[in-house]
């Protein structure tokens, strides 16, 4: 259990080449101990945090290795970027204003670094199997109000921008799919979310390299008909052709997600393939229609 005072960065004249590289998240560096029930949050400068980030605690209890010590950084995402003020604010004597602010602006840990696992210190290992490691956290949930995210890792000093504005991304489509999503897949007001810039790479090349005209025009020639359809019924056509394609075309794993059975989910696709001109499987429209279902809905 800490203290433990974290690698912090030296000033050099020259940044260094073939490392590793992290984005810098503008929040509280902080260094999470978890031996069972007992979490510990320290700060830089190896001062307790814990009480001041009360739904952190809880997610490392429900999420973390038994017996873990962690690096990284507290941070409030709120809209596409990272709310410094806000956290500071969290930073306060009273612990039912601290409760309050947990809830209404919960705060997240972007992790850097796994230093212990069990009774293994893991500080002499190389970083590459930390990392590996601490991968391992990406597919959790749990039942708090915190986000834990693995920080994007950047192959050299200049993707290290890139890579925070893929982070901040993946937040902004996060929000975006979630305000989309109809009541039958709604996502959970409460729990851990792991936030990976990968699984939004689409919705990120679409925000960054086509205008929102140009975005529409593509999708109206793709899905005009089922999107006209979803208009007049709420039929939620395009969520079903969304789910559908990004689990492979998997029809049994798609009705489990949209929780229908499973002649329901073979009706609605079949009158997708109808309004899309048939099926799409095997056809070169399969990769169009992919790009158009995520392109649905940006702004």
């Amino acid at each position: 259990m800490p203290p433990v005072a974290p690698m912090l960065a030296k000033s050099v004249a020259k940044i260094p080449a073939d490392m590793s590289y992290e984005p810098k998240w503008d929040g509280f560096r902080s260094i999470i101990f978890r031996d069972g029930d007992d979490v510990e949050i320290g700060s830089r400068n190896e001062r307790p945090m814990t009480r001041y980030f009360p739904e952190v605690v809880e997610a490392v209890r429900s999420e973390f290795p038994a017996r873990s010590v962690i690096d990284g950084e507290i941070v409030i995402a709120r809209g596409a970027g990272l709310d410094f003020e806000a956290l500071l604010q969290r930073i306060h004597p009273a612990t039912s204003r601290v409760n309050l602010l947990a809830k209404e602006t919960p705060a997240s840990f972007v992790a850097f670094d796994i230093l212990a696992l069990g009774d293994d210190d893991l500080t002499g290992r190389p970083f590459e199997e930390r990392r590996q490691l601490l991968e391992s956290l990406k597919g959790l949930e749990g039942d708090h109000d915190a986000v834990i995210a693995v920080g994007p890792l950047a192959g050299s000093v200049a993707a290290a921008s890139w890579s925070l504005a893929e982070a901040r991304r993946a937040l902004e489509v996060r929000q975006i799919r979630r305000r989309n999503a109809s009541a039958r897949r709604q996502y959970p007001a409460r729990g851990l979310v792991v936030v990976d810039a990968e699984d939004a790479a689409v919705e990120s090349l679409s925000l960054t390299c086509l205008d929102a005209s140009a975005r529409e025009a593509f999708v109206n020639r793709q899905l005009r008909a089922v999107l006209e359809h979803d208009a007049q019924r709420q039929s939620q056509l395009l969520e079903t052709l969304q789910v559908w394609l990004d689990s492979g075309c998997n029809t049994a794993q798609s009705a489990r997600e949209l929780h229908l059975e499973r002649q329901s989910m073979h009706h609605r696709l079949q009158r997708i393939f109808e309004l899309c001109g048939g099926d799409p499987r095997g056809t070169g429209r399969l990769a169009a229609l992919h790009l158009a279902a995520r392109m649905a809905g940006l702004p």
